[in-house]
């Protein structure tokens, strides 16, 4: 049996919303050779799930903000990978900035 594009749009779930992890908190940070930090930026965690050119968004609380950031979904769903789940968080880098540069003074 040969799958056309029809029979393959019913085989593959469409994007659907899976909890994400939420973080710890901790007296100190880990260290060691196998860690990385790195700044937490002001934003809004979302999660990115891709199925074929299917792109939803989902905020940490799976409230799907696919229709409010279309630039967004369009650029997900630009990348090379048929199937992904992003844990992402996104940010406005000039405000972030700034807020970096005055911490910084």
């Amino acid at each position: 049996m040969t799958l056309s594009a029809r029979t393959l749009h019913w085989a593959v779930p469409s994007p659907a919303f899976v909890p994400p992890c939420s973080p710890t908190t901790a007296s100190k940070p880990p260290t060691g050779e196998r860690w990385t930090h790195e700044l937490k930026w002001d934003g809004y965690r979302f999660q990115v799930v891709k199925i074929g050119r299917e792109v939803r968004l989902f905020s940490r609380k799976g409230a799907d903000w696919t229709e409010r950031m279309p630039a967004m979904a369009a650029a997900f769903a630009g990348l090379p990978a048929r199937v992904a789940q992003i844990d992402a968080r996104m940010a406005d880098e000039g405000a972030n900035r700034a807020r970096l540069a005055r911490c910084t003074e």
